[in-house]
């Protein structure tokens, strides 16, 4: 049964493994007769990369959603966004805390040159991996400075890049329809979480931390048992 599983760049369902046995699980609400889909590869690696080993490794070419958004895309805006993408993982520290002024200026800066990479007519509030990533790292890092202004600016610009589209009403309501649950979401809910307890607001963080949970049942799925759950035999 798990051959059957596609995959998706634009994917409904996290793996994981527990000896010979494959966890699926659902990252968002699934409509009726819906295909179950995850990645088979790390989507952090970028888009041309990716189709290039799915062509090379399992001999077809992806043409989901956010595949086909890439392809509108012009070749130019997608080097560009290759080439900055190379620039901010050399100068982005494995430390937050050891960033000096002069790199986190520099990333804040080519994280402005990435965003203006996508085209807002193409992407709208569709996910935005590459710059999911540099936003979630400038949360860490203004983090470790105690920056709680700017601590928030970026981790609500981490799950709108994420595609998670703000709802009326209260400050942590999301439409997940068209989001990626990654680790970046469940560490962006934490500081939003965090911000609302110093600020006072309970009930959104009661919001956040369901949100959070949510997320990491998707993004940890080893971790958890229960849920939404597709047991699957790998013998």
């Amino acid at each position: 049964m798990a051959s059957y599983i596609n995959h998706s760049c634009s994917y409904n369902s996290y793996r994981s493994f527990i000896g010979d046995m494959m966890i699926v699980r659902a990252t968002r609400d699934l409509a009726k007769d819906e295909e179950v889909t995850f990645s088979y590869r790390n989507l952090v690696s970028g888009f041309d990369d990716i189709r290039k080993r799915t062509r090379d490794h399992w001999g077809f070419t992806c043409n989901c959603d956010l595949c086909k958004l890439e392809l509108k895309s012009s070749n130019q805006s997608r080097k560009r966004r290759e080439a900055l993408k190379k620039d901010l993982i050399a100068t982005i520290p494995a430390s937050p805390a050891s960033i000096t002024a002069s790199g986190l200026a520099k990333i804040e800066r080519l994280s402005k040159e990435l965003a203006n990479t996508y085209d807002e007519k193409i992407f709208a509030d569709r996910p935005r991996l590459d710059l999911a990533q540099v936003t979630n790292a400038l949360t860490s890092i203004y983090a470790t400075r105690g920056n709680v202004d700017m601590v928030e600016e970026y981790a609500w610009a981490t799950m709108h890049n994420l595609g998670f589209k703000s709802l009326p009403g209260l400050s942590a309501n999301f439409d997940r329809s068209k989001a990626l649950t990654i680790n970046a979401c469940v560490e962006a809910s934490i500081h939003l979480a965090s911000i609302a307890a110093v600020r006072g607001k309970e009930w959104t963080v009661t919001l956040f931390w369901q949100g959070r949970k949510s997320s990491t049942r998707s993004a940890t799925a080893r971790m958890i048992p229960s849920g939404r759950t597709l047991v699957i035999s790998c013998h």
